[in-house]
């Protein structure tokens, strides 16, 4: 306990504006109702050009998140209906942790991210705060693979309001994987957004990407864009 206030103690003197967002995202996981939503995920291959995306499929999944816990279940592909309670198999390359898990994982005291403030920037007409990250490789718990999983370190930056702390995007990056594991490289965005769940507002997961490059210059893409939270509860029908 005391290690993790003297830790606490260090981050808030390195950088003070960083604190308020520690707290709203503490609170915001904290207050946080059990929630249904859907999710429909592109998926593309491309070289990494702009240009050079590729559509591969369309994913629309049920998001539950219960208990501190996210759950995902494939709905549809291509608009089709997927029977079954599970997730499609897929070889494109992953990454867990996309969604109250990036928070979580981001301010918690174990992973030890060093801030730093980079000044102002404009995120859909909001003048935000940016600070910029490091997390070291032996407390990360970002999972990144194809059929194995790796925790690189990884640099990223996060925008909020200077009052009030809220988090509106967070990006992750990192090109810190061992020569012989098949990715080279990766990157993530999330930007959150207000989003009702029952009769509160909260500010929610809107829109993340996802890239990640192997060692032939191949790379996987994966655009989420997140849709109908309601709350959650034992008697939630689950979206046919």
């Amino acid at each position: 306990m005391t290690g993790t206030i003297l830790l606490l103690a260090a981050m808030a003197a390195a950088e003070p504006g960083i604190e308020k967002s520690r707290a709203y995202a503490f609170e915001w996981l904290k207050q946080l109702p059990d929630f249904l939503c859907e999710q429909s995920a592109q998926r593309m291959k491309g070289t990494g050009r702009r240009d050079d995306w590729r559509l591969v499929d369309i994913l629309d999944t049920e998001v539950s998140y219960s208990g501190g816990r996210e759950r995902y279940r494939l709905l549809r592909r291509n608009g089709t209906p997927v029977t079954g309670d599970r997730m499609v198999g897929t070889r494109n390359m992953g990454s867990s942790g996309e969604f109250a898990t990036a928070l979580r994982y981001l301010f918690s005291p174990d992973v030890a991210a060093e801030f730093r403030f980079k000044g102002t920037d404009k995120v859909r007409k909001l003048k935000l705060l940016r600070f910029q990250y490091e997390v070291k490789r032996e407390n990360s718990h970002w999972s990144i693979g194809i059929q194995s999983m790796y925790s690189p370190g990884y640099t990223g930056s996060v925008w909020v309001e200077e009052e009030t702390g809220r988090i509106h995007r967070l990006t992750m990056e990192t090109k810190d994987f061992p020569a012989e594991f098949p990715v080279r490289s990766s990157y993530f965005q999330l930007d959150y957004t207000e989003a009702e769940i029952g009769t509160q507002s909260y500010l929610m997961p809107s829109i993340s990407v996802l890239e990640a490059c192997d060692r032939q210059g191949f790379c996987d893409r994966k655009e989420i864009r997140f849709s109908n939270y309601r709350k959650f509860s034992a008697e939630s029908q689950l979206v046919p």
